[in-house]
């Protein structure tokens, strides 16, 4: 059965055909194929105009953003530098091919791209504002006091980093080291801060406290006054 339908699209240059009987005339053959020939250089023509304008658009809106782009991307670049502690291992890869994505132009950033990288760190800075509000909201009393002394603050401080030094795996295998699974988040923001605040260190002693088995007795000393502790 001969099949003469036109595929519906085209993935390549296209030969002119004509399914109609070819007219004896050799003339008004070739203004035939003139015209399809024209026709589908038209079609390219148009095509090709249609994606050099939607180019032209794109990049244009990008320049006019190029400042809040280029913004937001140096936000990323800082808060995985910064903030790694508090960087999921999926978010922070995601993060990452971001920032190796070519340019819209020059040195301006695509606008999908920043959007992306928008709400990634939009994430990740609500998740330490809300341990950081927790700690605040619910000091452990029994700790407060002992957290006034800042060279308490300091040394569980340490031991904070020790303990998320241990805890790579962000309690995803149950191994005996670093956070267990209820300390985890919280330990490993409190450890990420250049500095505790006395609310911040008495919720930092309560969290040591429950893992203290893991860290050095001269460090437990000099956190909770005993290296029996």
């Amino acid at each position: 059965m001969d099949d003469r339908r036109a595929p519906r699209g085209r993935s390549g240059p296209l030969s002119p055909c004509c399914w109609e009987p070819v007219p004896a005339d050799d003339a008004v053959a070739q203004r035939a194929l003139d015209a399809a020939e024209a026709a589908v250089a038209a079609d390219d023509a148009r095509i090709e105009r249609a994606e050099w304008m939607r180019r032209e658009m794109r990049e244009a809106t990008a320049r006019g953003l190029a400042d809040e782009t280029r913004r937001t991307m140096e936000r990323l670049r800082v808060s995985l530098d910064k903030n790694h502690w508090a960087w999921p291992v999926k978010k922070r890869l995601l993060a990452e091919e971001l920032l190796r994505e070519p340019m819209e132009v020059d040195d301006v950033p695509q606008i999908h791209v920043s959007e992306m990288a928008f709400k990634l760190l939009k994430q990740v800075n609500d998740a330490i504002a809300a341990v950081r509000e927790r700690v605040a909201a619910d000091a452990n009393h029994d700790w407060l006091e002992r957290a006034r002394d800042p060279e308490v603050r300091r040394a569980v401080h340490d031991a904070l980093q020790i303990l998320c030094e241990m805890d790579q795996d962000r309690e995803s295998l149950r191994n005996g080291y670093g956070w267990g699974k209820s300390h985890s988040h919280a330990g490993h923001v409190l450890g990420g801060l250049q500095e505790l605040s006395v609310i911040e260190a008495s919720q930092a002693l309560a969290a040591v406290w429950r893992h203290r088995k893991q860290v050095r007795p001269e460090l437990r000393q000099a956190i909770f006054g005993s290296a029996e502790a």
